[in-house]
């Protein structure tokens, strides 16, 4: 860890004993600041409040005329399994330094800023000075070898990789820590021939088959480019093996999806995403990564067909410069969050629910295209699973069912994952989508949580004593077909026999056959995006004629169009933002030395 020094502006202290402040920046990367250790304090406590990951943070900090006494934080929302060393060790960290010249904790930058900021708001109240010396600050132009724009798992992989070369970069990143879209999930690695996942039990061969198959589950490989999907396969192994060497250890498991082994490499301490991204992170601190947090792109610069650099601004010292650059890596993932832009590239997926990063605007991809970039011609969504309204609290994983459409038709087999969110989501004309239980093949906790959300008129949930009579309350129009499809559906249930229509295994069959019945409406849950602006497999980005823009390279969410269709399979992804990360921060790196 590097060591942090806070930045306190003063237009935004407030006078009193409570005050707010923007949560400062990473010590790579913010003003070096120390309060005055000349100054006398107006012993007594003082309380601030900070933009924390979840919420407000407010610290409690008491002062003898001399010395920081005490800090505590009082109030907060964080989220225990990131956050808790932070809220334990900054504390007594700034109390035994006396200063808030301290190290923040990997994994949790947000929360230590935030503790850091308010601290610093304290002292300024108590009389207290903080200084700035930094140039970042101040809005000067810096020049570096190479940026990288956007602090996920892509970006962290490209700016790694191009440091380790021997490239001077800065990352930089508009939100208040990295990680992106990591730090919303399990982070599985799909990979294989490992020292975890031995060909033993998955060969590459049989990879590379299985995630064909399991895109042709969402239609077609159409948009699908083979050479790009067997790079993935074959660069898996060493993958986690540079991973591995970095400080990461993986268990083996699979995500209950049909037909997958346990392939999926996960960290063996549980801390998933964000524990990669801690990792990554210190890796690429360590390499002489200079990291900026909130602080966005808002152009590339542009000189005659060649990118040299990027406009950013600082949304900590309200600044905006520039950072010439012999190179640009965009890693800024995907517009899910973006409603204008889904609306632009692939308005059927508005019948979905977003779990993106927020962060996810896609306002990089529209720089990019004004300085040459093309897109790739298929944009959709990541689809990942199925939702419903989450206040009725039904255990949607324990209880699959039998889906249909307004119809009131089963449409797919419901066990193929991505064909069951492509086929929602393309024919988005058939929705309201339901998913059908009677009242004993789903958990008791499941059949109570429904019960309760009919009896406060959850308009999510339709319930009958009858398929018939559900039907009609549902106003599905084909009532003969949904009952016959259910019938059909249930007779296989505990078999080892498939259901006649869409082939369902009888034993992953939810039998519907005892009522009351329910009908839930459902959706797809978009995880992200799928398209982005084109690369080659070294990670240059191209225009319209296929040329290479000079400059100019991507990885990541930006730019996953060639490896999908309609359909994703879980691990690929986050394996892509390794492998398309260090291809992009290796063609970069080479491409500034002159090689």
């Amino acid at each position: 860890m590097k060591k942090c020094c806070c930045m306190l502006l003063c237009a935004v202290l407030l006078a009193g004993c409570t005050s707010t402040s923007a949560p400062a920046t990473d010590g790579t990367t913010s003003p070096e600041m120390t309060p005055s250790t000349a100054g006398i304090y107006q012993a007594g406590t003082y309380t601030a409040t900070a933009d924390g990951n979840n919420g407000p943070l407010t610290v409690q900090v008491t002062f003898s005329t001399s010395a920081i006494e005490q800090v505590e934080v009082t109030e907060q929302s964080e989220t225990e399994s990131i956050a808790s060393e932070a809220l334990e060790s900054i504390p007594a960290a700034i109390v035994e330094a006396q200063s808030t010249e301290v190290d923040t904790v990997s994994g949790a930058t947000v929360t230590s800023n935030a503790i850091l900021s308010a601290v610093n708001d304290c002292i300024e109240q108590a009389g207290g000075t903080v200084e700035s010396e930094s140039a970042f600050a101040q809005g000067e132009d810096v020049s570096t070898q190479i940026v990288v724009v956007g602090g996920g798992l892509a970006g962290l992989s490209a700016a790694l990789s191009a440091a380790n070369q021997g490239s001077e970069v800065i990352l930089v990143e508009k939100q208040g820590q990295v990680g992106g879209s990591a730090l919303l999930t399990g982070a599985g690695i799909y990979a294989t021939e490992t020292d975890v996942v031995p060909a033993s039990v998955e060969t590459q061969d049989e990879m590379y088959e299985h995630i064909l198959d399991m895109i042709d589950d969402g239609g077609t490989l159409d948009h699908v480019d083979t050479d790009r999907i067997r790079h993935l396969v074959d660069e898996s192994d060493d993958i986690i093996a540079w991973l591995e060497s970095l400080g990461m250890e993986f268990s083996a498991g699979s995500v209950g999806i049909l037909n997958a082994k346990e392939h999926y490499h996960s960290l063996a301490d549980g801390s998933s995403g964000p524990g990669q991204v801690a990792i990554m992170e210190e890796a690429a601190k360590e390499a002489g990564v200079q990291i900026l947090l909130n602080t966005q792109c808002v152009a590339l610069l542009d000189d005659n067909g060649t990118v040299t650099g990027i406009t950013v601004e600082d949304s900590n010292a309200n600044t905006t410069y520039n950072i010439n650059a012999q190179a640009v890596i965009l890693a800024a993932g995907g517009y899910a969050q973006n409603e204008e832009m889904m609306r632009r590239y692939m308005p059927a997926s508005l019948y979905s629910t977003t779990l993106a990063n927020i962060g996810a605007t896609g306002e990089v991809i529209d720089q990019a295209l004004a300085v040459g970039a093309s897109l790739y011609p298929y944009q959709f969504m990541l689809a990942c699973g199925t939702s419903t309204d989450v206040s009725i609290g039904l255990n949607m994983a324990a209880a699959t069912g039998a889906f249909v459409n307004s119809n009131g038709r089963r449409f797919c087999n419901e066990h193929r994952l991505w064909q069951i969110d492509a086929e929602m989501v393309n024919n988005a004309d058939l929705a309201p989508y339901y998913v059908i239980y009677d009242s004993t093949h789903i958990s008791q906790e499941n059949v109570a949580a429904l019960d309760a959300a009919v009896a406060d008129h959850n308009p999510y949930v339709i319930k009958a004593d009858t398929l018939e009579e559900l039907a009609r309350k549902a106003d599905l129009k084909d009532v003969e077909g949904f009952v016959q499809d259910l019938e059909n559906y249930s007779s296989v249930a505990g078999t080892d026999q498939l259901d006649p229509d869409f082939g369902v295994p009888g034993d992953r069959v939810v039998a519907v056959t005892d009522g009351p019945f329910y009908a839930v409406i459902v959706y797809p849950i978009n995880a992200g995006t799928i398209g982005g602006i084109r690369t080659n497999i070294s990670g240059e980005v191209l225009d319209a004629e296929d040329n290479a823009i000079a400059g100019l390279y991507a990885a990541g969410e930006i730019s996953n169009g060639d490896l999908y269709d309609n359909g994703y399979i879980s691990g690929t992804s986050v394996l892509n933002c390794y492998v398309a990360g260090r291809d992009a921060g290796n063609s970069a790196a080479a491409y500034v030395s002159g090689n």
